[in-house]
């Protein structure tokens, strides 16, 4: 085993707190890739191959549409007939997509689907000066960047959605032209046409064994106008109109003012459960925005002691620094329970 090996054994061994064979057996599987390793350590043994669960239906010779687009939004069937059980989830081209960005992405989930600018940046000088005579003109290559704009896109068994847009169906000839951007790796053109020519960075989470269930509504409070109770002439009573109320009677949202106005970064948190959450900040918010957001979200971690942490494995100590001081711009957190 080589230097680097050994380096990556350790770090295993440090973030999972198994022994070493275990910790050898998984990134020999993975073939020496740390974050593939630790993927494969936390999820489920017992989950299904997602080429189980969306098997390809054979299409009559008859019955073969003529040649186009690769992509087909057809629902399949388990029996691989019209007879079975349907199964509607991601085409299997986008599987296939979704696992081979998993096994290239060693850099973090924000480098995923990147859109790249290449003008040109540099020294200029005027036509006809010599060039020891001529003022120099220096244009900054900060000076042409757009702001750059990160969008996540979660695929469920049902369908996806982008950030937590509604839910779009696989089946929907409207979204034909998104997924195919997709499967050629592109950035689709509505989001290339949001961000206005600027950078984009597109993350993919991977919900598809799991439905999409719209997030709860939050009930208004009541609202309107009030009398005093024993007014013989209510009519001449003051009134006043009553806002809407902002006590904790409301359904459990983060309370996190994120200014709009102000520069912005998306978080991936994933939890020591396995789940994952997305936290849209702006550059000056606090780690310890972090870590509320988390209670708030999953108040069964009231009382409990964890950690934040980055990849691999770096204990975020000082929570009073901001997002931009802490290096953490699109960057993944990850909770640990001490």
């Amino acid at each position: 085993m080589d230097p680097g090996q050994e380096s990556l054994v350790e770090q295993f061994i440090k973030v999972t707190e198994v022994d070493r064979d275990r910790a050898k057996f998984f990134l020999e599987s993975s073939s020496w890739d740390l974050e593939l390793a630790m993927e494969s350590f936390y999820k489920d043994d017992q989950e299904p191959d997602m080429y189980d669960m969306f098997p390809s239906a054979p299409i009559p010779e008859a019955t073969k549409p003529p040649s186009g687009p690769s992509f087909d939004p057809t629902p399949v069937t388990q029996e691989g007939n019209p007879r079975g059980q349907q199964v509607l989830g991601p085409p299997k081209k986008f599987m296939d997509l979704f696992k081979q960005v998993k096994k290239d992405d060693d850099s973090g989930p924000e480098e995923d689907f990147e859109s790249k600018s290449s003008a040109f940046c540099g020294t200029g000088y005027r036509l006809g000066d010599m060039e020891s005579t001529t003022p120099v003109v220096i244009k900054s290559a900060a000076s042409n960047e757009s702001p750059e704009m990160a969008r996540v896109l979660n695929m469920w068994k049902n369908g996806f959605n982008v950030d937590n847009g509604p839910l779009r169906e696989y089946t929907d000839e409207r979204n034909r032209e998104f997924l195919e951007s997709i499967t050629r790796r592109e950035i689709p053109q509505e989001l290339s046409r949001e961000a206005k020519g600027g950078k984009i960075n597109l993350n993919i989470n991977d919900y598809h064994t799991k439905d999409y269930v719209p997030p709860k509504e939050t009930v208004a409070a009541f609202s309107g106008k009030g009398h005093m109770l024993g007014s013989p002439l209510p009519g001449m009573v003051s009134t006043t109109n009553t806002s809407p109320a902002t006590s904790a009677s409301s359904a459990p949202v983060s309370n996190i003012e994120v200014n709009k106005s102000l520069p912005t970064t998306n978080l991936q948190i994933r939890l020591s459960d396995g789940s994952r959450m997305t936290l849209k900040l702006n550059h000056t918010h606090q780690i310890s925005d972090i870590r509320t957001h988390i209670l708030l979200q999953h108040p069964e971690y009231e009382g409990r002691s964890f950690f934040l942490a980055t990849y691999p494995s770096k204990e975020l100590q000082n929570e009073s620094l901001t997002l931009a001081e802490g290096n953490l711009l699109n960057a993944v957190i990850i909770q640990r329970m001490r």
